[in-house]
């Protein structure tokens, strides 16, 4: 069995573990249930709306230019919540009846929970960082998710936001990419590569380039965080914290979050920080980060988080004051 996996799942579960191409398909699978989620609700709004006797391609299509679909929250709202409430079913009929063991659903500490909970901000500090690069890479017309939310997330309500946009895609992206798709990868291509490869299929699913690469390294994180906690409740947490800050900044035009190149190097060092704590947090039933779990390594540990934490508050509210 490769490390980072429970050695309670058995053999036969491993040998039926999702591999390579099933992750694809999986991840596919992802992006087609939030198509298919958007047909179905059109479905019904236009029967609602027209009847079934007087549905024709120009009233159809007169129907949706009168409300707009293209540039409403429709698309993001209904395709994120759609495609979780296909995906939950599926999932656990593909683990069997075991799924919750899989998955591993139980509550995480409270220890890892306030670890997960210092995580959010530096973490969306070095994804919001990785956006703007690639959006002056790429231009400023790139459109994806992203900016859709920043220009519309005003008009809607705060609660549907925060359901569709912060809860949905945590619970069914995590469910997806970190419980069916990562344990998979890990037990068959190890520690390093399987997160590598649910990191780079997490991304994939984000479609626009720029979005794609910005969630590198939180796929990386929250995989992290999931196989150390042993909880897949820890990372539906971070992702919905992390989806919910960046609603709450553009539903109460806040503004974007600080950046500065020290503010990036010293959260990126309080990322390490958090990591390394959640990979040398005592458990019986977890890896550990190796040689970094010795002794001589533990001695230094605590200096490190110290100092890495207090440059990085320090860094933030010096970046803040310009905001």
């Amino acid at each position: 069995m490769s490390d980072g996996i429970p050695q309670t799942v058995s053999e036969s579960t491993a040998h039926r573990s999702v591999g390579g191409w099933e992750s694809l398909l999986w991840t596919g699978a992802y992006a087609l249930s939030q198509l298919v989620a958007v047909c179905l609700t059109l479905g019904v709004i236009a029967l609602s709306a027209l009847g079934v006797e007087s549905l024709s391609q120009d009233r159809l299509l007169q129907l949706f230019l009168d409300l707009d679909i293209d540039r409403s929250f429709f698309l993001i709202g209904v395709s994120t919540l759609g495609a979780t409430l296909i995906l939950i079913p599926l999932v656990t009929w593909r683990l069997g009846r075991n799924w919750r063991e899989q998955l591993r659903m139980e509550l995480p500490s409270g220890r890892h929970t306030l670890l997960v909970l210092g995580s959010v901000l530096p973490l969306a500090i070095l994804s919001d960082e990785l956006y703007r690069i690639c959006q002056v890479w790429w231009g400023q017309g790139a459109t994806d998710t992203n900016h859709l939310v920043q220009s519309l997330s005003f008009q809607v309500s705060y609660p549907v936001l925060v359901v569709a946009i912060a809860i949905g895609p945590a619970v069914g992206e995590e469910l997806v990419f970190r419980g069916l798709i990562g344990q998979g990868l890990v037990r068959r291509w190890g520690f390093p590569g399987g997160i590598a490869a649910t990191a780079a299929l997490f991304a994939l699913a984000h479609i626009s380039p720029a979005h794609a690469i910005a969630t590198l390294p939180l796929g990386v994180f929250l995989h992290w965080v999931y196989l150390q906690t042993r909880s897949l409740w820890a990372p539906i947490l971070l992702h919905f914290l992390n989806n919910l800050l960046m609603v709450s900044l553009a539903h109460f035009r806040l503004g974007g979050l600080p950046a500065s190149p020290v503010l990036i190097a010293t959260a990126f060092g309080c990322l390490t920080a958090l990591a390394w704590r959640f990979g040398t947090d005592e458990s019986p039933d977890k890896p550990t980060i190796g040689p970094l779990a010795g002794p001589f390594w533990k001695s230094w540990q605590q200096v490190f988080e110290g100092w890495s934490v207090l440059s990085y508050t320090a860094a933030f509210l010096w970046a803040a004051r310009a905001l």
